[in-house]
């Protein structure tokens, strides 16, 4: 029988990505300022990649739809959509980092 293992995750990696991306302000005066705000969010994705553990956890798809509306339509994406997806970005980070430290505490992964 094969023994599976589980994922292991940092606490102080995960709270440290937490504040991060709580940090990052949504707010733009103009259609071109949501360049940094995308940038924030991709530097707290990275790091949370880097030293959170399991890094195929931390995908988030609103975040490769920004970065690909930025990068590739940018003329007919309006500032709505830009503050929507950036929105659903920063919600989607936050709720994987929080189903993780519940499955942390059901026991289904390892967090140290």
């Amino acid at each position: 029988m094969i023994k599976v293992e589980k994922a292991t995750y940092s606490r102080l990696a995960l709270n440290e990505g937490m504040k991060q991306i709580k940090a990052v302000r949504l707010t733009a005066a103009r259609k071109n300022c949501y360049y940094p705000i995308y940038s924030d969010l991709q530097a707290a994705n990275n790091w949370l990649e880097d030293y959170g553990g399991n890094c195929h956890a931390f995908y988030c798809y609103h975040l490769e739809e920004y970065r690909d509306r930025l990068y590739k339509h940018y003329k007919e994406t309006t500032k709505a959509d830009f503050s929507r997806l950036a929105r659903l970005a920063k919600m989607d980070m936050i709720e994987n980092i929080l189903s993780i430290l519940r499955e942390g505490e059901a026991g289904n992964v390892n967090i140290v």
